[in-house]
């Protein structure tokens, strides 16, 4: 059993089929945590009466838990002055709209969602006005955005999740590029002329 000390605690009658460790945090730890388990020298399949006489399942159950933000959809519409091709073009500006969904079982309040510039990522709004989530509610983060590269190309696009007390978390998605623009410049009496 592993308590704060981050040391197994010996105990308890030896069960050579039912194996349990638990982890205890203290009562108003309230910060964001990652449990990573990793497994070695698993010699069963874990599949009963299948195989050798070494099964043995494995769950692992976390109780008690507080919201889970998840990035759900990452999708676009096109803006009216856009090529209306159904695809993201090189320099056309689109809304994205990234849906995030509460998975957790707990709500959390005065969540602040903001679509970051990236490397051929320029954003042209803000961030979001503050969002509370229900367990099981989704929200939709809309972004006028332009995109620069080439054809086939993908840019990587980060949505910055805010919540007050928390640590900010960043949700990256790929953004696929459809065609190529051309612009064609023409200059005369120091006016910018634009064809696209």
């Amino acid at each position: 059993m592993y308590l704060v000390t981050r040391f197994s605690i010996p105990g308890g009658a030896y069960d050579r089929c039912n194996n349990v460790e638990s982890v205890f945090l203290p009562p108003g730890v309230g910060k964001d945590f990652v449990l990573t388990v990793t497994a070695a020298n698993i010699a069963g399949d874990g599949v009963p009466a299948f195989g050798d006489g070494l099964d043995q399942d494995f769950a692992l159950v976390v109780y008690n838990v507080g919201y889970v933000l998840a990035l759900e959809r990452v999708d676009f519409e096109e803006c009216d002055q856009g090529r209306q091709n159904g695809a993201i073009d090189c320099g056309e500006v689109v809304v994205l709209k990234c849906q995030v969904k509460n998975c957790g079982p707990a709500s959390v309040s005065n969540v602040v969602f903001q679509l970051m510039p990236t490397l051929g990522i320029w954003v042209f709004d803000g961030p979001s006005e503050l969002v509370n989530l229900q367990s099981g509610e989704a929200y939709e983060y809309k972004c006028r955005v332009l995109v620069a590269g080439e054809f086939g190309e993908k840019r990587a696009g980060t949505l910055k999740v805010a919540i007050p007390g928390r640590r900010e978390e960043l949700l990256t998605f790929e953004i696929p590029l459809g065609k190529t623009i051309t612009n064609i410049y023409r200059f005369w009496k120091h006016k910018c002329y634009w064809w696209g």
